[in-house]
């Protein structure tokens, strides 16, 4: 080879790779200045001049992961996982974010098969790997009451990517990218780019009543820097604001005393209003150059604030806390909310409603794929364990920053990177579906009754619905509405209509109430006990009236069936005195009911004296009295349905016959 050939060559060589050192360089120092779009650029260049390595494919994968491109993040996960020469140096945590980004592209088969092997590189079962686990085989959980909330998104013009939006007088504070930087703020400060993020103001056009909002503003005052700020939050008067800031931590090598790297730390501010700035911004005494401390909301008291952090002794990797205000204004110490709210993922992004409801976004507990909004009840002395609001609020996704409308029952804002940006989405909520479910049968066939008719009446404002039950009897209602209660019929004709009630209370989710009639036909006999007579008279006791006033109550009310009283004896003495005098007390029950506002025309009594006994005790048989006694009764049967028409009349008639005691029997002849 030429010697001029040889020193090309070698040129050339080393011009590669100095390019390729120069592009890793380029992107380690942006991905340490958490510059990831930056970084991932030029990572990319350097491993496409360059083998493999874990580090460099995992600052690239990370880079993606931190700008929500789920789709390049998995791909070079599974390099990093997957490759000859890189598995060895994957870390758990690897794992872990592959399995992330496996389920935030809805992979959840393969997503379960890495947190698997997450949890088997643990020294330590870890409950982060059961709870994803469990979420990837539970999807179909959270497609529970789809229809109980609308999502759409908002539009906000002039802005780019932004989140957080917090209800402010007649607007919402949102937080938003930088539109343009300083030059000079650019050389101070490397990290600052188009992602830095500040405190806008924006309401809807009231003008235009287009429902879009107008291009947002940045708050005045001492509120934004040159670093990001975050959502926030408002004291009870409205002269106080909460909220995160982010600072820039430079980590000195004890030894070298050479800047290691530098780490963004954040810190809850406050600052007050003045006229129509904000003012004197200031740290919390709570907050910390080796911890974060970020995303204040506070009670409806005022003076309690609830955050996350990631500080050192808390259940994962950031959860939430809670912290009061003593009566000097100075903050207390702050404790860890626990069980019911943290996990061993991460908490964020806590607002409390006027309602003391506690929304907040997890990746620790069932969800469907990155951050997933919970809610939590407080009671007066804790929060409940948190649930899971499902889609369509929560996404394979990052969802977060649930916060609530106070000039609406139930509507306010919620942001996602669903669409591959952080937006703000506008949601309202319905209530949630209650229904009612049974079946109709036959009491005694127990055969399903088909085009049964079920009403279903509103006691409030007498409200009716009416539906039929299907060939196998069944019935189903899905408008039943919370904090109400119901009447419920069911009847088909030649059967007694049955009746039934429910109350529902306020729910939260889809719940069912479950109802089962069995009817009787008409003419089935109804013993009515403790109807007594004094031996050889008809005359109604007052012990009996109680019975037979408990008996017209029910007629009043089931006005659509006419009745037969029958009246039966026992066997001892003649059977035609037994049918005379079962005929009189069958006569007296009707003139007592009559009395008691029933119309005559509802009402036939018979007596049937000894011809009908319960047993075996006939003329001539040994029997005790207490089998004779069995014998001695009142039944009552359903005769006839009568219609609506049929009811108004008898009405009218009841109130003229109330007083004349009905027909009259003649006594047989010896």
């Amino acid at each position: 080879m030429k010697p001029t050939k040889l020193l090309f060559l070698l040129v050339a060589v080393a011009m590669l790779a100095a390019s390729c050192m120069n592009n890793l360089q380029k992107g380690t120092q942006a991905y340490n200045q958490m510059q990831y779009d930056k970084s991932n650029y030029f990572l990319k260049k350097a491993l496409d001049e360059k083998k493999d390595d874990a580090k460099t494919l995992r600052m690239l994968a990370d880079g993606y992961r931190l700008t929500n491109q789920t789709r390049k993040a998995e791909y070079v996960y599974a390099k990093l996982i997957k490759g000859s020469k890189t598995a060895k140096s994957a870390t758990p945590e690897d794992y872990l974010n592959y399995g992330k980004m496996l389920m935030a592209d809805e992979n959840y088969a393969d997503a379960k098969l890495v947190f698997h092997q997450y949890d088997s590189l643990m020294e330590f079962k870890s409950d982060l790997a059961k709870y994803m686990m469990l979420s990837c085989d539970s999807v179909s959980m959270f497609h529970q009451d789809t229809a109980m909330y609308d999502a759409n998104e908002a539009v906000i013009r002039g802005v780019g990517e932004r989140f957080g939006a917090t209800p402010s007088g007649n607007g919402i504070i949102i937080c938003s990218e930088i539109q343009s930087i300083d030059q000079n703020a650019k050389q101070r400060f490397p990290w600052l780019g188009p992602g830095n993020l500040d405190l806008y103001y924006t309401e809807k056009d009231a003008v235009a009543g287009t429902g879009e909002y107008i291009k947002p503003q940045r708050l005045k005052g001492d509120v934004n820097s040159l670093a990001h700020e975050g959502p926030c939050a408002f004291s009870n008067d409205g002269n106080i604001m909460y909220f995160s800031r982010s600072t820039v931590v430079e980590r000195i090598d004890a030894k070298t005393k050479q800047v290691v790297k530098a780490e963004n730390v954040l810190k809850i501010y406050s600052v007050q209003k003045a006229d129509e700035t904000w003012v004197n911004p200031q740290p919390l005494s709570f907050c910390s150059d080796e911890y974060s401390v970020m995303n204040p909301a506070l009670m409806p008291d005022g003076k309690t604030m609830i955050f996350a952090s990631d500080k050192p002794g808390g259940l994962g990797g950031s959860d939430l806390y809670m912290v009061t205000m003593k009566d000097n204004g100075e903050w207390g110490e702050p404790h860890n909310m626990g069980e019911n709210i943290n996990s061993a993922g991460n908490e964020v992004f806590p607002f409390v409603s006027k309602d003391s409801m506690l929304y907040f976004s997890t990746d620790g507990r069932f969800t469907l794929g990155g951050l997933d909004v919970f809610e939590s009840e407080w009671d007066g002395n804790s929060f409940s364990t948190a649930e899971n609001l499902n889609i369509p609020v929560n996404t394979s996704h990052d969802d977060y920053c649930f916060t609530t409308d106070p000039n609406k029952e139930a509507a306010g804002w919620v942001s996602s990177n669903k669409s591959g940006h952080e937006r703000i989405y506008e949601w309202t909520r319905h209530d949630p579906i209650l229904f009612l479910q049974g079946t109709v049968t036959d009491k005694s066939s127990h055969k399903p009754i088909v085009n049964a008719r079920i009403e279903i009446i509103n006691d409030a404002d007498g409200t009716k619905s009416i539906i039929s039950t299907d060939e196998t009897g069944k019935f189903y209602y899905d408008k039943l509405m919370c904090r109400s209660s119901y009447t419920i019929k069911a009847g088909k004709e030649k059967y007694k209509v049955s009746r039934a009630s429910i109350k529902t209370k306020k729910e939260k989710r889809r719940k069912g109430y479950a109802l089962n009639f069995a009817l009787e036909t008409i003419g089935s006999n109804v013993l009515v006990r403790n109807i007594y007579f004094a031996f050889g008279s008809f005359a109604i006791s007052s012990e009996s009236s109680k019975t037979l006033d408990t008996l017209a109550k029910k007629l009043r009310a089931e006005p659509n069936i006419d009745v037969e009283i029958g009246a039966h004896t026992d066997s001892r003495g003649s059977a035609r005195f037994n049918k005379w005098l079962s005929e009189r007390r069958a006569q007296s029950t009707v003139n007592y009911l009559i009395k008691r506002g029933i119309s005559k025309d509802r009402l036939a009594g018979k007596g049937y004296g000894e011809s009908k006994p319960v047993n075996n005790c006939r003329d001539g048989a040994k029997c005790s009295d207490e089998q004779f006694a069995l014998n001695r009764r009142i039944e009552f049967k359903i005769i006839k349905l009568r219609t609506d028409e049929q009811k108004r009349i008898d009405a009218t008639k009841a109130d003229e016959s109330s007083n004349n005691a009905g027909k009259v029997i003649v006594r047989p002849k010896k």
